[in-house]
């Protein structure tokens, strides 16, 4: 299921605190793009905010 989407999925329980440290450990696997199942896509959100993104974009960079 992780492939298909292009996310992983960590079982977790709140009640019990299970699966968390496991759940925070892919977190920073993906966010240090450790993690080849990872997917980035792109949504596209209409000509105005697309064209808005740019403008903050170019100003971050």
């Amino acid at each position: 299921l992780s492939r298909l989407l292009g996310f992983p999925f960590i079982p977790t329980i709140s009640t019990k605190g299970a699966g968390f440290e496991k759940l925070i450990d892919k977190v920073i696997e993906v966010f240090e793009e450790k993690n080849r199942v990872t997917r980035h896509i792109h949504i596209n959100y209409g000509k105005i905010i697309e064209e808005s993104i740019k403008k903050i974009r170019h100003k971050i960079n």
